[in-house]
Protein backbone atom coordinates (compact mmCIF):
# COMPACT_ATOMS: atom_id res chain seq x y z
CA UNK A 1 0.00 0.00 0.00
CA UNK A 2 1.10 3.60 -0.55
CA UNK A 3 2.24 5.77 1.72
CA UNK A 4 -1.11 8.58 2.08
CA UNK A 5 1.46 11.01 1.38
CA UNK A 6 2.94 9.89 -2.17
CA UNK A 7 2.88 12.17 -3.97
CA UNK A 8 0.83 14.08 -1.89
CA UNK A 9 -2.37 13.75 0.37
CA UNK A 10 -5.76 12.98 -1.72
CA UNK A 11 -8.15 13.01 1.39
CA UNK A 12 -8.63 15.27 4.36
CA UNK A 13 -6.65 14.07 7.64
CA UNK A 14 -10.03 13.07 9.87
CA UNK A 15 -7.89 10.48 12.34
CA UNK A 16 -4.56 9.50 12.62
CA UNK A 17 -2.98 6.34 11.44
CA UNK A 18 0.12 4.40 10.72
CA UNK A 19 1.89 3.48 7.92
CA UNK A 20 4.95 1.06 7.38
CA UNK A 21 7.11 0.77 3.81
CA UNK A 22 6.65 -2.42 2.56
CA UNK A 23 9.62 -5.04 3.06
CA UNK A 24 10.53 -6.61 -0.39
CA UNK A 25 10.50 -10.14 -1.36
CA UNK A 26 14.32 -9.91 -1.17
CA UNK A 27 14.64 -8.65 1.88
CA UNK A 28 12.53 -10.93 3.74
CA UNK A 29 14.56 -14.10 1.83
CA UNK A 30 18.07 -12.35 2.72
CA UNK A 31 16.76 -11.55 6.45
CA UNK A 32 14.56 -14.52 6.87
CA UNK A 33 11.19 -12.46 8.01
CA UNK A 34 8.07 -13.74 7.59
CA UNK A 35 5.42 -12.16 5.26
CA UNK A 36 4.41 -8.60 5.38
CA UNK A 37 1.55 -7.56 7.03
CA UNK A 38 -1.04 -4.76 6.97
CA UNK A 39 0.87 -1.40 5.88
CA UNK A 40 -1.62 0.74 6.98
CA UNK A 41 -3.76 1.16 9.91
CA UNK A 42 -6.04 3.87 11.18
CA UNK A 43 -5.50 4.69 15.51
CA UNK A 44 -7.84 4.79 17.97
CA UNK A 45 -7.87 7.01 20.65
CA UNK A 46 -5.16 6.80 23.37
CA UNK A 47 -6.24 4.41 25.79
CA UNK A 48 -4.29 4.00 29.01
CA UNK A 49 -5.58 0.18 29.04
CA UNK A 50 -4.90 -0.69 25.85
CA UNK A 51 -1.38 0.63 25.85
CA UNK A 52 -1.01 -1.55 29.23
CA UNK A 53 -1.72 -4.43 27.11
CA UNK A 54 0.32 -3.28 23.92
CA UNK A 55 3.28 -2.92 25.93
CA UNK A 56 3.05 -6.12 27.68
CA UNK A 57 2.50 -7.45 24.02
CA UNK A 58 5.48 -6.13 22.93
CA UNK A 59 7.86 -7.03 25.37
CA UNK A 60 6.98 -10.54 25.38
CA UNK A 61 7.93 -10.51 21.43
CA UNK A 62 11.10 -8.45 22.07
CA UNK A 63 12.05 -11.86 24.44
CA UNK A 64 11.46 -14.08 21.81
CA UNK A 65 12.80 -12.10 18.83
CA UNK A 66 16.48 -13.25 19.62
CA UNK A 67 15.34 -17.24 21.23
CA UNK A 68 13.82 -20.16 19.60
CA UNK A 69 14.52 -19.25 16.04
CA UNK A 70 15.81 -21.59 13.01
CA UNK A 71 18.89 -19.95 12.86
CA UNK A 72 20.77 -17.26 13.82
CA UNK A 73 19.14 -13.94 11.75
CA UNK A 74 20.75 -10.53 11.87
CA UNK A 75 20.22 -7.74 14.55
CA UNK A 76 18.77 -4.29 13.12
CA UNK A 77 18.94 -0.82 14.11
CA UNK A 78 16.14 2.18 14.61
CA UNK A 79 16.32 5.54 14.92
CA UNK A 80 13.43 7.41 16.36
CA UNK A 81 12.32 11.29 15.71
CA UNK A 82 9.50 13.73 15.39
CA UNK A 83 8.46 16.67 13.28
CA UNK A 84 5.29 19.16 14.52
CA UNK A 85 5.65 18.76 17.95
CA UNK A 86 5.05 22.25 18.81
CA UNK A 87 3.02 23.96 16.49
CA UNK A 88 -0.85 24.87 16.90
CA UNK A 89 -1.67 24.02 13.08
CA UNK A 90 -1.45 20.22 11.16
CA UNK A 91 -0.77 17.16 12.68
CA UNK A 92 2.14 15.75 15.12
CA UNK A 93 4.32 12.85 13.64
CA UNK A 94 6.33 10.01 14.82
CA UNK A 95 9.01 8.55 12.53
CA UNK A 96 11.08 5.53 12.67
CA UNK A 97 13.64 4.38 10.46
CA UNK A 98 15.19 1.07 10.61
CA UNK A 99 17.81 -1.43 8.69
CA UNK A 100 20.17 -3.93 8.91
CA UNK A 101 23.24 -3.49 11.21
CA UNK A 102 25.52 -4.58 8.22
CA UNK A 103 23.91 -1.54 6.79
CA UNK A 104 25.15 1.05 8.77
CA UNK A 105 28.11 1.87 7.01
CA UNK A 106 26.73 1.88 4.00
CA UNK A 107 24.29 4.78 5.78
CA UNK A 108 27.05 6.71 7.55
CA UNK A 109 27.88 7.37 3.29
CA UNK A 110 24.06 8.79 2.08
CA UNK A 111 24.00 11.83 3.53
CA UNK A 112 21.58 11.61 5.99
CA UNK A 113 21.49 14.56 8.87
CA UNK A 114 19.05 16.60 10.85
CA UNK A 115 16.18 17.59 8.62
CA UNK A 116 16.41 21.30 9.50
CA UNK A 117 19.57 21.79 8.10
CA UNK A 118 18.99 20.59 4.63
CA UNK A 119 17.47 21.92 1.44
CA UNK A 120 13.83 21.17 1.11
CA UNK A 121 14.83 19.31 -2.30
CA UNK A 122 17.74 17.33 -0.40
CA UNK A 123 15.29 16.31 2.24
CA UNK A 124 13.05 14.85 -0.78
CA UNK A 125 15.93 13.20 -2.66
CA UNK A 126 16.84 11.30 0.78
CA UNK A 127 13.40 10.74 1.17
CA UNK A 128 13.04 8.71 -1.97
CA UNK A 129 16.22 6.40 -0.82
CA UNK A 130 13.48 4.90 1.37
CA UNK A 131 11.49 3.61 -1.77
CA UNK A 132 11.32 0.31 -2.75
CA UNK A 133 10.57 -1.17 -5.97
CA UNK A 134 9.60 -4.54 -6.67
CA UNK A 135 12.42 -6.06 -8.82
CA UNK A 136 15.38 -7.29 -6.99
CA UNK A 137 18.34 -5.10 -6.81
CA UNK A 138 21.67 -6.14 -7.75
CA UNK A 139 23.62 -7.98 -5.70
CA UNK A 140 27.06 -5.85 -6.48
CA UNK A 141 25.61 -2.98 -5.58
CA UNK A 142 24.65 -4.01 -1.37
CA UNK A 143 20.78 -3.81 -1.94
CA UNK A 144 20.47 -0.63 -3.91
CA UNK A 145 18.10 -0.88 -6.78
CA UNK A 146 17.91 0.48 -9.91
CA UNK A 147 16.08 3.57 -9.47
CA UNK A 148 18.56 4.94 -6.30
CA UNK A 149 16.72 3.36 -3.41
CA UNK A 150 17.88 0.55 -0.89
CA UNK A 151 15.59 -2.37 0.32
CA UNK A 152 17.58 -2.94 3.19
CA UNK A 153 15.86 0.87 4.66
CA UNK A 154 12.77 0.92 5.85
CA UNK A 155 10.41 3.74 8.07
CA UNK A 156 7.47 3.60 9.80
CA UNK A 157 5.23 6.80 10.10
CA UNK A 158 2.73 7.98 13.01
CA UNK A 159 0.84 10.43 12.11
CA UNK A 160 -1.30 12.08 14.65
CA UNK A 161 -4.18 14.68 13.68
CA UNK A 162 -5.21 17.94 15.31
CA UNK A 163 -8.43 16.78 15.74
CA UNK A 164 -7.37 13.47 17.78
CA UNK A 165 -4.46 15.06 19.65
CA UNK A 166 -6.95 18.09 20.60
CA UNK A 167 -9.88 15.56 21.40
CA UNK A 168 -7.47 13.35 23.74
CA UNK A 169 -5.80 16.72 25.42
CA UNK A 170 -9.66 17.78 26.46
CA UNK A 171 -11.19 14.72 27.59
CA UNK A 172 -12.68 15.46 30.56
CA UNK A 173 -12.42 11.94 32.67
CA UNK A 174 -8.41 10.41 32.02
CA UNK A 175 -7.27 13.29 29.51
CA UNK A 176 -4.39 12.78 27.64
CA UNK A 177 -1.30 15.17 27.84
CA UNK A 178 1.24 15.27 24.49
CA UNK A 179 4.08 13.98 26.23
CA UNK A 180 1.88 10.72 27.03
CA UNK A 181 0.53 10.73 23.23
CA UNK A 182 4.44 11.09 22.27
CA UNK A 183 5.09 7.96 24.24
CA UNK A 184 2.25 6.03 23.25
CA UNK A 185 3.42 6.90 19.47
CA UNK A 186 7.16 6.17 20.15
CA UNK A 187 6.33 2.51 21.85
CA UNK A 188 3.84 1.56 19.39
CA UNK A 189 5.97 2.09 16.37
CA UNK A 190 9.08 0.25 18.47
CA UNK A 191 6.53 -2.58 18.87
CA UNK A 192 4.91 -2.95 15.52
CA UNK A 193 8.35 -3.44 13.70
CA UNK A 194 8.48 -5.80 16.44
CA UNK A 195 5.46 -7.39 15.24
CA UNK A 196 6.85 -7.91 11.60
CA UNK A 197 9.46 -10.11 12.60
CA UNK A 198 12.39 -7.25 13.00
CA UNK A 199 15.12 -8.04 15.81
CA UNK A 200 15.92 -4.80 16.67
CA UNK A 201 19.37 -5.00 18.96
CA UNK A 202 19.88 -0.84 18.75
CA UNK A 203 17.12 2.16 19.40
CA UNK A 204 18.46 5.98 19.40
CA UNK A 205 15.44 8.06 20.35
CA UNK A 206 15.50 11.78 20.08
CA UNK A 207 14.48 13.40 23.29
CA UNK A 208 14.41 16.75 24.98
CA UNK A 209 14.70 17.12 29.10
CA UNK A 210 15.66 14.78 31.47
CA UNK A 211 16.29 11.26 29.05
CA UNK A 212 17.93 9.26 31.63
CA UNK A 213 14.17 8.15 32.98
CA UNK A 214 12.67 7.30 29.73
CA UNK A 215 15.68 5.15 28.51
CA UNK A 216 15.12 3.26 31.74
CA UNK A 217 11.78 2.97 30.99
CA UNK A 218 11.66 2.33 27.46
CA UNK A 219 14.59 -0.27 28.62
CA UNK A 220 12.03 -2.09 30.77
CA UNK A 221 9.63 -2.45 28.11
CA UNK A 222 11.60 -3.65 25.52
CA UNK A 223 14.97 -5.43 27.47
CA UNK A 224 16.26 -6.86 24.52
CA UNK A 225 16.94 -3.80 23.12
CA UNK A 226 19.82 -1.49 23.75
CA UNK A 227 18.25 2.02 23.79
CA UNK A 228 20.08 5.66 23.67
CA UNK A 229 17.54 8.19 24.51
CA UNK A 230 19.51 11.77 23.81
CA UNK A 231 19.41 15.95 22.43
CA UNK A 232 20.00 15.92 19.20
CA UNK A 233 20.36 12.20 18.29
CA UNK A 234 19.33 13.29 14.84
CA UNK A 235 22.07 15.16 14.46
CA UNK A 236 24.84 12.23 15.97
CA UNK A 237 23.59 9.02 15.30
CA UNK A 238 22.31 8.70 11.12
CA UNK A 239 19.53 6.11 11.74
CA UNK A 240 17.35 9.03 13.84
CA UNK A 241 18.67 11.53 11.05
CA UNK A 242 16.89 8.98 8.13
CA UNK A 243 13.46 9.19 10.46
CA UNK A 244 13.49 12.68 10.56
CA UNK A 245 13.34 13.20 7.31
CA UNK A 246 10.63 10.63 6.74
CA UNK A 247 9.08 12.83 9.92
CA UNK A 248 9.70 16.18 8.31
CA UNK A 249 8.39 15.20 5.04
CA UNK A 250 5.25 13.69 6.06
CA UNK A 251 3.97 16.43 8.01
CA UNK A 252 5.49 19.30 5.03
CA UNK A 253 3.39 17.37 2.32
CA UNK A 254 0.30 17.34 5.19
CA UNK A 255 0.61 21.11 5.64
CA UNK A 256 1.68 21.76 2.10
CA UNK A 257 -1.39 19.94 0.42
CA UNK A 258 -4.03 20.45 3.50
CA UNK A 259 -7.18 19.50 2.01
CA UNK A 260 -9.93 21.09 4.18
CA UNK A 261 -13.30 18.98 4.60
CA UNK A 262 -15.02 22.04 5.86
CA UNK A 263 -17.24 23.75 2.90
CA UNK A 264 -17.81 27.37 1.81
CA UNK A 265 -15.32 28.85 4.40
CA UNK A 266 -15.58 32.79 4.04
CA UNK A 267 -11.42 32.81 3.55
CA UNK A 268 -8.97 30.78 1.11
CA UNK A 269 -5.93 29.96 3.07
CA UNK A 270 -2.45 30.72 2.02
CA UNK A 271 -1.02 27.28 1.86
CA UNK A 272 3.00 26.95 2.27
CA UNK A 273 4.53 24.96 -0.61
CA UNK A 274 7.77 23.60 0.63
CA UNK A 275 9.23 25.46 3.54
CA UNK A 276 12.37 25.99 3.34
CA UNK A 277 14.77 25.93 5.92
CA UNK A 278 17.60 28.92 6.62
CA UNK A 279 21.06 28.43 4.79
CA UNK A 280 23.47 26.82 6.15
CA UNK A 281 26.74 24.24 5.54
CA UNK A 282 26.59 20.91 5.66
CA UNK A 283 28.66 17.45 4.76
CA UNK A 284 24.88 16.57 3.28
CA UNK A 285 25.79 19.53 0.65
CA UNK A 286 23.09 22.04 0.07
CA UNK A 287 25.29 22.71 -3.37
CA UNK A 288 23.68 20.05 -4.91
CA UNK A 289 25.43 16.59 -3.97
CA UNK A 290 24.53 14.48 -1.14
CA UNK A 291 27.10 12.16 0.01
CA UNK A 292 29.00 10.05 -1.99
CA UNK A 293 28.65 10.45 -6.02
CA UNK A 294 26.01 7.79 -7.27
CA UNK A 295 24.77 7.32 -10.31
CA UNK A 296 21.19 8.65 -9.17
CA UNK A 297 23.03 12.46 -8.26
CA UNK A 298 21.03 15.50 -7.43
CA UNK A 299 21.02 18.24 -10.02
CA UNK A 300 21.65 21.36 -9.79
CA UNK A 301 17.98 22.84 -8.03
CA UNK A 302 17.86 19.66 -6.03
CA UNK A 303 15.87 17.02 -8.62
CA UNK A 304 17.07 14.14 -9.06
CA UNK A 305 18.27 12.00 -12.55
CA UNK A 306 15.94 9.29 -13.21
CA UNK A 307 17.17 6.05 -13.24
CA UNK A 308 10.70 11.78 23.14
CA UNK A 309 12.11 11.62 26.34
CA UNK A 310 9.03 13.02 28.60
CA UNK A 311 9.06 17.09 29.17
CA UNK A 312 6.85 18.86 31.62
CA UNK A 313 2.56 18.10 30.87
CA UNK A 314 2.22 22.17 30.38
CA UNK A 315 5.50 22.66 27.51
CA UNK A 316 2.86 21.74 24.42
CA UNK A 317 3.59 24.92 22.55
CA UNK A 318 7.71 24.20 23.57
CA UNK A 319 9.85 25.60 20.19
CA UNK A 320 11.99 22.48 21.22
CA UNK A 321 15.01 23.97 22.26
CA UNK A 322 15.12 26.24 19.46
CA UNK A 323 15.42 24.30 16.94
CA UNK A 324 12.06 24.72 14.71
CA UNK A 325 13.45 28.59 14.74
CA UNK A 326 15.79 27.93 11.99
CA UNK A 327 12.68 27.11 10.14
CA UNK A 328 12.09 30.45 7.12
CA UNK A 329 8.88 30.04 5.75
CA UNK A 330 8.01 31.52 2.63
CA UNK A 331 4.01 32.36 1.76
CA UNK A 332 3.10 31.97 -1.62
CA UNK A 333 -0.20 31.81 -2.93
CA UNK A 334 -1.47 28.65 -4.38
CA UNK A 335 -3.18 28.21 -7.44
CA UNK A 336 -5.33 25.23 -6.12
CA UNK A 337 -7.34 22.93 -4.50
CA UNK A 338 -5.68 24.69 -1.28
CA UNK A 339 -7.88 27.59 -1.52
CA UNK A 340 -10.93 26.67 -0.51
CA UNK A 341 -13.90 28.71 0.72
CA UNK A 342 -14.42 32.39 -0.90
CA UNK A 343 -12.57 35.93 -0.03
CA UNK A 344 -10.01 36.96 2.04
CA UNK A 345 -6.24 35.36 1.56
CA UNK A 346 -5.08 34.59 4.63
CA UNK A 347 -1.82 33.09 5.32
CA UNK A 348 -0.99 30.71 7.86
CA UNK A 349 2.82 31.11 8.70
CA UNK A 350 5.11 28.12 10.07
CA UNK A 351 2.28 27.41 12.33
CA UNK A 352 4.01 28.12 15.57
CA UNK A 353 2.32 30.08 18.47
CA UNK A 354 5.03 32.45 18.55
CA UNK A 355 5.01 33.59 14.69
CA UNK A 356 3.19 37.19 14.10
CA UNK A 357 1.46 35.45 10.57
CA UNK A 358 0.19 32.06 12.40
CA UNK A 359 -1.22 34.50 15.38
CA UNK A 360 -2.85 36.83 13.12
CA UNK A 361 -4.35 33.60 10.81
CA UNK A 362 -6.09 32.81 14.33
CA UNK A 363 -7.69 35.39 14.81
CA UNK A 364 -8.92 36.40 11.44
CA UNK A 365 -9.86 32.64 10.73
CA UNK A 366 -11.98 32.46 14.28
CA UNK A 367 -16.06 31.22 14.00
CA UNK A 368 -17.36 32.91 17.12
CA UNK A 369 -19.72 29.85 17.51
CA UNK A 370 -17.50 26.59 15.86
CA UNK A 371 -14.31 27.73 16.82
CA UNK A 372 -11.63 26.90 13.79
CA UNK A 373 -11.29 24.28 10.80
CA UNK A 374 -9.61 21.05 11.30
CA UNK A 375 -6.06 22.42 10.85
CA UNK A 376 -5.97 23.84 14.23
CA UNK A 377 -5.07 22.42 17.20
CA UNK A 378 -8.07 23.81 20.17
CA UNK A 379 -6.16 22.10 22.90
CA UNK A 380 -2.97 24.88 22.87
CA UNK A 381 -3.06 27.80 25.02
CA UNK A 382 -2.80 30.07 22.11
CA UNK A 383 -6.42 28.88 21.06
CA UNK A 384 -7.80 28.75 24.63
CA UNK A 385 -6.63 32.51 25.36
CA UNK A 386 -8.09 33.53 21.58
CA UNK A 387 -11.97 31.33 22.23
CA UNK A 388 -12.18 33.04 25.77
CA UNK A 389 -11.50 36.65 24.77
CA UNK A 390 -13.54 36.53 21.19
CA UNK A 391 -15.77 33.62 20.94
CA UNK A 392 -19.09 33.79 21.96
CA UNK A 393 -19.89 32.33 25.78
CA UNK A 394 -22.36 29.17 26.24
CA UNK A 395 -24.18 29.14 29.23
CA UNK A 396 -26.08 25.84 29.58
CA UNK A 397 -29.84 26.15 30.95
CA UNK A 398 -28.78 23.23 33.60
CA UNK A 399 -25.71 25.47 35.27
CA UNK A 400 -26.31 26.44 38.68
CA UNK A 401 -26.69 30.48 39.39
CA UNK A 402 -25.78 30.35 43.02
CA UNK A 403 -21.93 28.52 42.43
CA UNK A 404 -22.44 25.03 43.97
CA UNK A 405 -23.28 23.19 41.08
CA UNK A 406 -23.69 19.61 42.94
CA UNK A 407 -25.39 20.77 45.90
CA UNK A 408 -27.66 22.75 43.19
CA UNK A 409 -28.62 19.74 40.89
CA UNK A 410 -28.80 17.16 43.50
CA UNK A 411 -30.93 19.33 46.31
CA UNK A 412 -32.71 21.83 44.48
CA UNK A 413 -35.14 23.82 46.34
CA UNK A 414 -38.28 25.23 44.92
CA UNK A 415 -36.71 28.64 44.65
CA UNK A 416 -33.58 27.56 43.43
CA UNK A 417 -36.21 26.02 40.15
CA UNK A 418 -38.13 29.12 39.68
CA UNK A 419 -35.07 31.20 39.93
CA UNK A 420 -33.31 29.06 37.51
CA UNK A 421 -32.97 30.71 33.87
CA UNK A 422 -34.49 28.99 31.60
CA UNK A 423 -34.28 28.20 27.91
CA UNK A 424 -35.82 30.19 25.09
CA UNK A 425 -38.37 27.43 24.17
CA UNK A 426 -39.56 26.68 27.90
CA UNK A 427 -41.24 30.92 27.51
CA UNK A 428 -42.31 30.44 23.90
CA UNK A 429 -44.25 27.41 24.77
CA UNK A 430 -45.37 28.60 28.32
CA UNK A 431 -43.87 24.97 29.83
CA UNK A 432 -43.75 25.08 33.61
CA UNK A 433 -42.49 22.79 36.26
CA UNK A 434 -45.36 21.13 38.09
CA UNK A 435 -43.35 19.05 40.41
CA UNK A 436 -39.83 17.54 41.29
CA UNK A 437 -38.62 13.70 41.03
Amino acid sequence: MTDPIQPQPVRPLHFSYTYHSPISTWTRQKYDLPDQRDTLSVLTSSSETDTEKDTELTKAESETQTKGTKRERERWVMGIDEAGRGPVLGPMVYACAYAPLSFVSTLDTLGFDDSKVLSHSTRDYLFDLFQNPNDPPSVDKGGEDSEGGYHELHYATRVLSPGDISKDMLRGIAPVNLNKQAEEATIGLIGDVLRKGIDLAECYVDALGACGPYQAKLSALFPTISFTVCPKADSLFKIVSAASIAAKITRDRWITHWIHPEENLPYRIKSNPAPLTATSTSSSGLDGTVGRKRKAAVRKGGKKKKGSAIEDDDDEEEEEDGKEEENVVVEVTVESENEVGKGEEIAMGSGYPSDPTTKSFLRQTLHPIFGYPSLVRFSWSTVKVILDKEAKHVRWTDESTNGNESKHFFRASAQDIADRERSRVWMETGLKSVGEI
